[in-house]
């Protein structure tokens, strides 16, 4: 059986590589991020190698919300306007890039534009406090079925990253401990929950 849905994937930031940059007459924070480890198991679902690698370029220049936008109670794409205008803090990610079999993004966030809105002015609180904070993708993706392996039900294909959340008070199904989030520097993968 195969399937396409759209999946949010948790996960967590190394504070010792924060930048501030000022570029055309605004101030930027731009903040180290790691999603998506090799093979990773998160929700049952297997993130193949060979699928990430296929796909985590189109995490470049996409949203970086607040959680994951939802609209009655259903999430959406972050790109969808109302999607992201609930959950827009003046962050995206950039400069996408695997190396040592995860994804490695910069969390770029408009400092201004952050510190006129609640979530944005949280977010700059947590980073400023230098603990990881827990990150969670969201992509779409082919799933099929797979039989008779503990701990997982579907593998991942054909993946579309639609955004990167940014997670304030609450864990990414992939953590910090995992090698996954924004401040995080450690190149470890496992199960997500």
């Amino acid at each position: 059986m195969t399937k396409t849905i759209r999946v949010n994937v948790r996960h967590a930031i190394d504070n010792s590589s924060i930048r501030r940059q000022r570029r055309d007459g605004r101030d930027y924070v731009i903040v180290p991020s790691a999603t998506m480890p090799d093979g990773i198991v998160m929700n049952r679902i297997r993130y193949p190698a060979d699928a990430i690698a296929k796909s985590f370029a189109s995490l470049e220049n996409t949203p970086a919300p607040l959680g994951h936008p939802t609209i009655e109670g259903a999430f959406v794409s972050a790109k969808d306007p109302e999607g992201l205008a609930r959950g827009w803090i003046g962050a995206w990610n950039r400069n996408v890039r695997r190396e040592n079999g995860r994804v490695l993004v910069d969390k770029v966030i408009d400092v201004a534009t952050a510190n006129q809105l609640d979530g944005g002015k949280a977010v700059m609180a947590a980073i400023e406090k230098g603990e990881p904070i827990h990150s969670s993708t969201g992509l779409f993706a082919v799933l099929t079925a797979v039989q008779n392996e503990d701990g997982v039900d579907w593998e991942a294909s054909d993946i579309v990253f639609d955004h990167d959340a940014i997670l304030i008070g609450e864990d990414g199904a992939a953590t910090p401990a995992q090698g996954v989030g924004l401040m995080v520097n450690a190149a470890k993968s496992g199960s997500g929950e």
